[in-house]
């Protein structure tokens, strides 16, 4: 499926008479990420050889709407649980490493005989 894209967003807020401010922006951005919004998205898009999705059709999607503090709360909520993600999955991806060389380490002394 295709991705949105900034340029397809904008046509679509302006064409639902969104105006936001960087805040909102964010809110827009994180209710993009919704799998709701995707399902959306998947209806609306028409596949022939290459997938589409008309700005008539993206018209037709919805944004839930909510007050500028629900959406600020949303927004920082959302950005803080990413942040929290990207920290696991970095020290995930360390703790792999590690358990890699230690069974390096581990296959290198078993064929040199020095394990007993």
């Amino acid at each position: 499926m295709k991705k949105l894209t900034e340029r397809m967003l904008v046509r679509l807020l302006k064409n639902k008479k969104i105006l936001f401010s960087h805040k909102s922006k964010e809110y827009v951005y994180w209710c993009t990420r919704s799998a709701d919004f995707q399902a959306q998205t998947q209806t609306q898009t028409r596949v022939a050889a290459q997938p589409k999705l008309a700005i008539q059709r993206l018209s037709e999607i919805t944004i839930p709407r909510a007050d500028s503090k629900a959406q600020e709360w949303l927004s920082a909520s959302m950005s803080e649980m990413r942040g929290s993600v990207d920290q696991l999955e970095a020290s995930f991806r360390a703790k792999l490493a590690d358990l890699t060389n230690l069974r390096q380490s581990l296959l290198q002394k078993a064929f040199a005989g020095e394990l007993t």
